[in-house]
């Protein structure tokens, strides 16, 4: 398994690792429960009597030792009470739910009871558990890092061998602190400053590529440390940009919500002052941002090459994990009623979103909705009495699916499809070059898969086919691959 993989979500881990059986149990034993703003699911010092998956919605994790502060922010794919669990200790920390929240409550003695009775699911539940408090740990020592950035930063010679990867970074970082000093000469207006920034930005970011990315010959552990020592030195500087600093704070609990994606695809800069504005454009000019656009595009041609092929009535299309659906958008656009689309989501205000530019559109007759949860997402239990679609297609959620995952996502497309319609996903490639930078610096990790392990989790889902092969957009960082249903 490559280092780097997006499974900052728990539940995501945790569905990973449990069997099919594993996760009918829990989903029967679970109660589903909805929490109101500002709602208590767990008091610091207070037992837990319940493991908590949560569905939909935003969670906030705080102590009350350190004078109230978040410690995360939890989003729809995330546990909440495993340590609890695990210790059979009092909560470490209170969590508050930040707006209408969808829980999945497993009683702690109906889990205690399943793991005394079945020791398969026990062993497979405790590796994901452990998993999970591990990555938690990390997140935990990140949150602590950044509460001391008032410390002395580490200094250059500190890094011994890895002295020029450091000297690099302070040289980066010093045209960063010009920038921000001087917001004469960095404003947008000024392109000779803003293009020397666009090609220094786009140079370091293939350093670091080369230095920690997946090919460099450090450890994972070593790429992962100096990762955050060059992320501590240049990432103070880097938030004044507003698209940056959404991908770093994770307001909806996990990179790449909706309104992240609109950021991307609108490409409008926007930030902290006249440097802050500059960095924004700088980094949506990046080559891997221009690519998340350009596979936007794809999928409007796509939409529109089905519609056209479509002989009969209304073409009927799919999207799973629909974010702002600015590809349905862009195909519909003076073709409307030649679809039938729906969008399915399992974040409420990206759905809510959609609905608004629809209904603005006068699109209501040719746009329907279901919202669902994460976990459906994740385990295939989607699409309600959907049936005979021309086109389903998930361009975000293969980024954070594994390859168990994403084969349930694949076996309910084909689902969903009539016989000849077509699935489509999309998928960054391991070449991209912006990786490191992705998954060290701005906290997007994705999961990068080739053109070949696409087609194998084709041929080794419902499909059982690989695909006549994929499609690249323009700065070849990212690919759509498309299957058939026989």
């Amino acid at each position: 398994m490559r280092s780097g993989l997006p499974f900052a979500q728990s539940g995501l881990t945790l569905l990973s690792e449990l069997s099919d059986s594993d996760l009918d149990w829990i989903f029967s034993a679970g109660k589903r429960e909805r929490m109101p703003p500002n709602g208590v699911v767990v008091s610091e010092g207070a037992d837990v009597g319940s493991f908590y998956l949560v569905l939909q919605g935003l969670v906030s994790v705080y102590l009350s030792a350190v004078g109230g502060k978040e410690l995360a922010t939890l989003g729809a794919g995330q546990t909440v009470g495993e340590m609890s669990f695990l210790e059979d200790r009092p909560a470490a920390a209170s969590v508050k739910a930040l707006e209408e929240t969808e829980l999945l409550v497993i009683p702690r003695l109906d889990l205690t009871s399943k793991l005394e009775d079945d020791p398969a699911f026990a062993a497979r539940l405790y590796k994901a558990l452990a998993m999970v408090t591990s990555r938690r740990l990390r997140e935990t020592v990140g949150t602590v890092r950044r509460w001391l950035e008032d410390q002395p930063p580490v200094e250059p010679h500190t890094l011994h061998r890895w002295q020029v990867i450091a000297d690099e970074t302070q040289r980066f970082k010093g045209r960063l602190v010009k920038v921000t000093k001087n917001p004469a000469a960095a404003s947008v207006g000024s392109r000779e400053a803003g293009g020397n920034l666009r090609e220094e930005f786009e140079a370091f970011c293939g350093f670091i590529n080369r230095a920690i990315g997946d090919s460099s010959s450090e450890t994972i552990d070593a790429r992962e440390e100096l990762g955050a020592r060059i992320q501590r030195e240049v990432l103070p500087y880097l938030l004044k940009s507003e698209t940056i600093e959404r991908f770093y704070t994770k307001p909806r609990g996990y990179s790449g919500d909706f309104h992240t994606t609109e950021l991307l695809y609108k490409h409008e800069a926007a930030g902290d002052g006249a440097a802050g504005v500059l960095l924004d454009e700088c980094f949506l000019d990046l080559p891997f941002v221009a690519a998340v656009r350009g596979r936007r595009d794809l999928l409007a041609e796509e939409i529109g090459r089905v519609g056209a092929e479509h002989k009969k009535g209304a073409c009927n299309v799919t999207v799973i994990g629909s974010g702002p659906a600015d590809e349905l958008f862009k195909a519909l656009d003076g073709n409307a009623g030649r679809f039938q689309a729906t969008c399915i989501d399992f974040d409420r205000q990206a759905l809510a979103a959609v609905s608004a530019k629809r209904d603005a559109l006068k699109l209501q007759e040719q746009i329907d909705f279901i919202s669902t949860n994460l976990f459906d997402l994740a385990t295939g239990r989607i699409g309600g009495d959907l049936a005979n679609q021309d086109l389903v297609y998930s361009i975000s959620l293969p980024d954070y699916f594994d390859d168990k995952l994403l084969i349930k996502l694949l076996n309910a497309m084909h689902r969903l499809l009539k016989p000849g319609g077509k699935a489509v996903i999309a998928s960054f490639h391991p070449a991209n070059p912006f990786k490191a930078f992705m998954d060290y610096i701005v906290d997007w990790k994705v999961t990068h898969r080739t053109e070949e392990e696409v087609q194998k989790l084709f041929a080794g889902s419902a499909f059982q086919s690989a695909g006549p092969g994929v499609r690249y957009e323009p700065r070849n960082i990212i690919f759509l691959a498309e299957c058939t249903k026989a």
